[in-house]
């Protein structure tokens, strides 16, 4: 029997794994029928409507989704070494992150971005060709082809191998380097073995990277003799003699975890060792609301500080913060305080399958209150902006700017849309056109963060914008993540869905917002409405639109200096400067 439940969790299925796609698409009808005939026409009228958009819909995800199939991603992403995935003509389809970080072999590139001559080029294009329209013709058991890397003059040694699809049947080659990019795990695994610090890694780093001393030096821009002293700290604390002797071990040591086995063992070290992550437990507090409900909230940064930051989080475990930003913040006098709306952590979940942000700010209202803070700017990421409007609506006297990181927009039409990745389009693409169905795909959602975990997110940040990967994959980050879940998984949440920050009805709060509002982008982002945030800020003088370099979707943890910067201009009333 089809229940609202199995709906559920066919969408899930179908977020986790878009391959699921098409075929929840022609199951769809045949659901719809079932559960009609069971008694269950509110929910079949619902997702009708979904069924009447979903030859458009399937137009829009399509050109999204990743063009090789997910478990040959997988098994390029458990190589060490350069490993890419080519069509007929050498061109990437599929790379894993050696082959990004040792030459920007990625998506949409080619091997002509291997650092070789062009007759070399060539001849390895023709290889590739071969290999892939009659199986190559292999001519030594070693059948390894030679280069030279024409940046640095050494050895660029690859192989080739056939790979087919299952799913289509499509020949493709697989190229493989001795090179390896250096795996972000390493420098954690390096450090339990050895007990060696962040300096003598990062020389380590340059080490297999085959620079020399000197190079070296400039890079950390430290002086020669302290780079010679910590290599033979490196040596004495590994047991190497020479560079050689502790790059032999460190290319052994690299090929003793698959990556995601070394992402996974990085993370538990930086756990085990308290990375620094924040809000800590004791900055988490519970305040009592006077009709009796509970409102969870996090006070960190600057203990005393008279700058005061209210940041509104987009999503489960999306209050925590890194360890940069809050030191930089201290520093700065910043304090942060973190409201949890309802349905997150403890804070009351309001009655009903609405959490409206108009009705929440009243309770912020009194935290402020409570906390003795008379006016703050508001930091907000995704769909925080709509509390954050909703508070400007309210206390405009107490607020004195936003700034929203990756924001979510009013959607107006599909034009608004560009720039979206197929599946974040999902979700404001269904409000405009068939909002019955929003209720169902806000639960696939949560679902999607709750039950995947982080190697999940992961898989989604690389969908959704692939520069983003090698940072969160940090040894640094990735256990943060992974705290944020556990905090969020001890908390639990009941959750509210159909906020207003999906109905048109907030647009007004935009429009009328009674202060200057930041919409901030990272260049990489395609998990955000381009258009949209084009259109509002041309279109309303009190809104602005910043667009940050070399940054992706998470464009508030990478950039958080220009934020806290913004943040701190808006305090001292000069965001015009």
């Amino acid at each position: 029997m089809a229940t609202e439940g199995s709906i559920i969790d066919e969408i899930y299925d179908l977020v986790a794994t878009p391959d699921a796609y098409d075929a929840f698409m022609v199951n769809l009808e045949e659901k719809l029928t079932t559960m009609r005939q069971n008694g269950e026409a509110g929910y079949a009228s619902a997702l009708s409507q979904h069924m009447q958009r979903a030859s458009a819909l399937v137009d829009i995800v399509t050109p999204w989704r990743r063009e090789t199939d997910e478990t040959l991603h997988q098994e390029l992403a458990k190589r060490v070494q350069v490993t890419a995935a080519l069509d007929e003509n050498g061109n990437v389809l599929d790379a894993n992150m050696a082959a990004m970080t040792a030459y920007d072999l990625v998506p949409d590139s080619s091997i002509a971005t291997l650092p070789i001559s062009t007759s070399d080029t060539a001849r390895l294009k023709d290889r590739v060709m071969d290999m892939s329209k009659h199986g190559g013709r292999q001519n030594s058991p070693n059948d390894v082809l030679r280069f030279r890397n024409e940046q640095s003059g050494r050895p660029i040694l690859v192989r080739l191998e056939r790979y087919v699809q299952p799913s289509t049947q499509r020949t493709l080659v697989i190229l493989r380097t001795g090179d390896v990019g250096w795996p972000a795990h390493l420098g954690p695994i390096l450090q339990d073995l050895f007990d060696l610090s962040r300096a003598e890694i990062d020389v380590i780093r340059l080490m297999v990277e085959g620079l020399k001393v000197k190079e070296m030096a400039r890079r950390r821009r430290a002086a020669v003799s302290t780079v010679r002293s910590q290599l033979q700290s490196i040596f004495s604390k590994t047991e190497t003699v020479d560079q050689m002797d502790c790059t032999r071990m460190v290319y052994g040591l690299a090929l003793m975890h698959e990556v995601d086995e070394g992402n996974l063992v990085a993370a538990r070290l930086e756990a085990r060792n308290e990375t620094a992550f924040f809000p800590r437990e004791d900055q988490r507090h519970v305040l009592t609301l006077p009709d009796g409900r509970l409102l969870d909230y996090s006070d960190f940064g600057a203990t005393d500080g008279r700058d005061v930051v209210l940041w509104y989080h987009d999503q489960a475990f999306g209050d925590v913060w890194f360890k940069e930003p809050v030191q930089m913040a201290a520093r700065r006098n910043i304090r942060i305080i973190g409201p949890l709306r309802p349905g997150f952590g403890r804070t009351t979940v309001y009655p009903g399958e609405a959490s409206e942000p108009r009705d929440f700010v009243p309770d912020v209202q009194a935290l402020l209150d409570h906390l003795g803070i008379d006016r703050v700017t508001i930091v907000s990421s995704s769909s925080g902006l709509v509390h954050a409007l909703a508070a400007a609506a309210q206390m405009p006297d107490r607020i004195t700017g936003i700034t929203a990181c990756h924001p979510l927009f009013p959607v107006l039409s599909d034009e608004d849309l560009e720039g979206t990745n197929g599946y974040n389009y999902l979700l404001p693409h269904a409000r405009l056109h068939f909002p019955a169905s929003v209720k169902f795909l806000c639960k696939a959602g949560f679902a999607f963060v709750m039950r995947s975990g982080p190697a999940a997110f992961g898989k989604a940040v690389m969908r959704a914008s692939p520069k983003d990967v090698e940072w969160i994959t940090r040894p640094d980050i990735l256990p943060v993540m992974v705290h944020g879940r556990r905090v969020h998984r001890d908390q639990g949440h009941v959750g509210n869905f159909g906020d207003l920050n999906y109905r048109e009805d907030w647009r007004p709060l935009l429009t009328d917002c009674p202060v200057a509002v930041r919409l901030v982008i990272g260049e990489h982002d395609r998990n955000v409405q381009w258009g949209a945030a084009r259109r509002w800020s041309d279109a309303l003088d009190h809104v602005t639109l910043e667009v940050l370099p070399n940054s992706g979707y998470m464009v508030f943890h990478q950039q958080y200096a220009q934020i806290l910067d913004w943040a701190h201009a808006d305090l001292k009333g000069q965001s015009d400067a």
